[in-house]
């Protein structure tokens, strides 16, 4: 089971239709029916009945979306999660000083930053 089977089932129990649901994950019709088909044979049970206007849920269906629905939203939070996480952040703060005060007072700032913030790498630009 992939993710866009995942998708096309969830935009076809919302559609009810092969065409719409097609036509709003931008493939063919086809190819959305196709990837709908592998999916019901890989799980071994039909979760649409397809009449002449399109499809409805079967009650297995039903239940199979509703979690396919959870997860994908619980998937989504995880990719966002595991980006944000993996990110790093880099910011440029730019301080100004007379000669004086930046020989005097700026290495002292410096080392208390980075005491406090460890985590955080200072590269000095002149």
């Amino acid at each position: 089971m992939t993710t866009k089977q995942i998708d096309y089932c969830i935009e076809l129990a919302r559609t009810q239709s092969f065409s719409r649901g097609s036509e709003n994950m931008y493939v063919s019709q086809p190819t959305f029916s196709y990837q709908i088909k592998l999916l019901e044979e890989e799980v071994g049970f039909d979760i649409f009945e397809r009449n002449g206007k399109g499809a409805t849920l079967t009650p297995a269906g039903q239940q199979f979306v509703s979690f396919l629905s959870n997860m994908r939203d619980d998937m989504k939070r995880a990719i966002e999660q595991g980006q944000n996480f993996s990110a790093k952040y880099r910011d440029n703060i730019s301080i100004s000083l007379m000669v004086r005060q930046a020989v005097y007072f700026l290495p002292e700032a410096i080392r208390i930053f980075e005491k406090r913030q460890s985590h955080v790498q200072i590269t000095p630009k002149f």
